[in-house]
């Protein structure tokens, strides 16, 4: 399966961020306006009942001011300039942060949190879990809230069902949470420096017997995950990543993969994948960025494997545990986001598809 190009836009709009769900996707423009596609069924994207799978891209949140976005597996929630957090769709576990007596929310956005006398604010997710993040004005702190599935204490403790409003995680005085990351029973919080601060929830065992005498007190870490692993870029050893967890399909990174000629310059993580752009030089000595993906590719997330015949935008399976697969390459840096089982890359260029 090779990439198919699925959105143009005008030059003065940028992509600042793309979300997925278990079978919807959304992009946040620099104008405030969010797009959306795919299911429907649960009223994830829109209002509009007859509408049970979008198909192209929609504006889903026409007179909204959007800042940020993320989703569940079945909901979407975004934040406004002015600092209210919205949530519409399905969430049995708690993931709308509406209360228990609103599980599901098909007719619109709906108030999930005024935020507004806080500094900042940025939201995460993940399968049923999402995390809220408010930067405080008074002591350059932050106030963590999280609601969603806490069977594995991803949240707090003691573990239980489902938390259907908003708690408060952590906080911290003096200092940022920078960013959340989170897989599908725990997360990490990290600070601006790349420091991880806080753990939560049942995270690979590999890592924890690591995380005391390696990671707990390393700085400029880059931290990504996916639902079942967790994968680590030391900024003192930028061309290696340190993966820890699932690897039934490939998902933990081998390093034997990454030719000595190439430099990571970003990579991220989807449900069960990861995506690597690299800078190399061509034969003219030119510098060209790839895109490579490994992991679980049964939905042809992780593209055609080099010597395949076929390479079509049918998804054949033949990729189901892919090696580090390169699948395109671009002149300048793009983009790259994971979804559940998908990859999606934003490029100024036109990618050469390998």
């Amino acid at each position: 399966m090779i990439p198919i190009k699925s959105l143009d836009l005008p030059t003065d709009i940028d992509v600042t961020k793309i979300s997925c769900g278990g079978n919807h996707t959304v992009i946040l423009l620099s104008t405030g306006r969010v797009l959306g596609c795919g299911d429907n069924s649960l009223g994830q994207l829109c209002s509009d009942d007859q509408a049970k799978q979008i198909i192209g891209w929609k504006e889903i949140c026409s007179g909204y001011n959007v800042i940020d976005v993320t989703c569940c597996w079945d909901s979407t929630t975004i934040v406004t300039a002015d600092g209210k957090v919205y949530s519409r769709g399905s969430g049995l576990k708690g993931e709308l942060g509406l209360g228990s007596s609103n599980l599901e929310n098909k007719s619109n956005f709906e108030l999930v949190m005024d935020c507004s006398k806080y500094a900042g604010y940025r939201v995460y997710s993940s399968f049923q879990n999402c995390i809220l993040v408010l930067d405080k004005k008074e002591d350059n702190g932050s106030i963590v809230y999280a609601w969603g599935n806490n069977t594995k204490c991803q949240i707090n403790e003691p573990k239980s069902r489902r938390l259907a409003s908003p708690i408060v995680m952590y906080e911290t005085f003096e200092i940022r949470v920078a960013n959340v990351v989170m897989g599908k029973d725990f997360n990490l919080l990290m600070t601006p420096q790349g420091k991880i601060i806080h753990v939560n929830g049942k995270t690979p065992e590999d890592f924890t017997k690591d995380f005391e005498t390696r990671w707990k007190f390393a700085k400029e870490l880059e931290v990504k995950s996916m639902w079942s692993s967790i994968h680590i870029r030391d900024k003192s050893d930028p061309n290696k990543i340190h993966s820890y967890g699932n690897n039934i399909h490939g998902q933990v990174f081998d390093q034997s993969q990454l030719s000595p000629s190439e430099c990571i310059a970003n990579f991220t993580t989807g449900s069960e994948h990861g995506i690597l752009v690299s800078k190399d030089r061509d034969h003219n000595d030119h510098e060209l960025y790839q895109l490579s993906c490994w992991g679980w590719g049964e939905h042809g997330n992780c593209g055609s494997v080099q010597d395949h015949e076929e390479k079509q935008w049918v998804n054949d399976k033949h990729n189901v545990t892919s090696p580090l697969n390169p699948v395109a390459k671009a002149i300048s840096r793009p983009m790259v986001y994971g979804g559940c089982a998908t990859t999606w890359i934003v490029s100024n260029d036109t990618l050469a598809i390998l």
